[in-house]
């Protein structure tokens, strides 16, 4: 664990016990602050211990600390718990965007799309369909639901969130078919 990632867990411990004598508890930005330190060493373990330590204290998921943790998952080879996260994250309704889609993408199928730009990619994604019958519906369906996330993108902030939640359940759905092909 490098030095500042070092500093940046041990001031989470020290407002978590109290030891500045504040009654200061540490949010979501502190604890994704320090997510971010770990995920940039690459410190996969530290990040679900963090994670865990913020699961006790009350601090629900924002999207950098989910983004951190699916990582972590996927990184240590538990594929189906990376897979697991994204699930819970769609299932609390946290903010997702093509940001987060594009994410999902580059970890679970970092070589099975040339593009992760969305236009790009269901223009891949219905070729892929088209090849692999089996796959065809679940494709269509990830295809559809990218395209009504692009067409709703200036729409209220509610509704383009629900879009990209479903894009991407849809995409965990052709994941799953994916592996099992």
């Amino acid at each position: 664990m490098n030095k500042k990632v070092a500093e940046a867990s041990e001031i989470i411990e020290s407002m978590l016990s109290n030891d500045y004598g504040d009654g200061v508890k540490p949010g979501p930005s502190s604890f994704a602050s320090c997510m971010l330190s770990l995920v940039h060493s690459k410190d996969w373990e530290g990040v679900l211990s963090l994670n865990e330590k913020m699961i006790d204290s009350g601090i629900p998921f924002n999207s950098t600390i989910f983004q951190g943790v699916m990582l972590a998952y996927h990184r240590l080879g538990n594929r189906q718990r990376a897979l697991e996260i994204i699930e819970q994250a769609c299932q609390t309704e946290l903010a997702m965007d093509s940001a987060v889609f594009q994410t999902c993408i580059r970890v679970f199928l970092p070589n099975e799309f040339e593009n992760t730009r969305i236009s790009p990619f269901r223009k891949e994604l219905r070729l892929l369909g088209e090849k692999e019958p089996n796959l065809a519906s679940v494709a269509l369906n990830l295809s559809r639901s990218l395209r009504v996330a692009e067409l709703n993108k200036n729409r209220q902030m509610d509704i383009q969130r629900h879009c990209w939640n479903d894009a991407i359940k849809n995409l965990i759905e052709y994941i799953r078919k994916k592996d099992t092909h």
